[in-house]
């Protein structure tokens, strides 16, 4: 997230309708030059239903619906520093007042230095349950802010439909892992491993986030999201 995160995904705010993982939602730098794509988005997945994430497949598809080609580096990964496959699924989106409300601890919410304090009106907590399975993926060395080997989870690049968002709240962070070192968001997966992470994101304004954008922009991938709103304020 933006203050000590060592990633955090920014709002792309256009209408079109995938997902996590990367659980849950920090802010992002993603590296290289994408054309934007000529077409609709490729794929739109229910939510439940898993999502394969490969960056080579997901690249090849990117330069079919690219004009330039040549303006995708060879190396850029455009749903995280790693090779292989993960797999995800998006398993429930609840809407609530704050992250109490939500059951979260308050010793592991990272607040952003905008939001000092959940008592200003108009904001509210999305939290993502997803689940994420290592298929043949390995992290890249040096890959997370750190320097420590693990997955970033700002694959679950952009929550659409809302205002603003940003990821408050991670429960895989690696056990060796230093929020001050920014490895809030990295989580460690071995080949063959499945695991359910949650992940907290403060929301501005009353909107109800419509999709869950994975990766890259150009990657087409989306979640169309059905959240369950529990939200007093409203």
């Amino acid at each position: 997230m933006g203050n000590r995160f060592g990633e955090r995904p920014r709002l792309v705010a256009f209408a079109a309708m995938v997902i996590v993982v990367g659980f849950a939602a920090s802010v992002i730098s993603y590296t290289g030059e994408v054309v934007p794509a000529q077409s609709s988005p490729l794929e739109v997945y229910p939510i439940g239903e898993w999502v394969d994430l490969d960056n080579q497949g997901v690249m090849a598809d990117m330069a079919k619906r690219n004009t330039d080609r040549s303006s995708i580096e060879p190396d850029y990964r455009p749903l995280g520093e790693w090779d292989g496959t993960l797999r995800l699924r998006i398993d429930e989106v609840a809407l609530f007042d704050s992250p109490g409300a939500a059951g979260i601890p308050a010793d592991g919410i990272q607040l952003p230095s905008y939001l000092p304090t959940w008592k200003q009106d108009g904001y509210s907590l999305c939290l993502l349950t997803y689940t994420v399975e290592n298929v043949d993926a390995s992290p890249l060395p040096g890959s997370t802010k750190s320097g420590k080997d693990g997955f970033c989870n700002s694959f679950i690049a952009s929550l659409e439909g809302i205002e603003s968002f940003d990821q408050i709240y991670f429960d895989g962070m690696i056990e060796d892992g230093s929020l001050e070192d920014g490895d809030g968001n990295v989580f460690r997966l071995e080949p063959g491993e499945t695991r359910t992470f949650h992940s907290g994101i403060v929301m501005a304004g009353d909107g109800v986030p419509s999709a869950l954008r994975i990766g890259d922009p150009n990657c087409g991938i989306r979640v169309a999201l059905e959240c369950e709103d529990k939200r007093s304020h409203l």
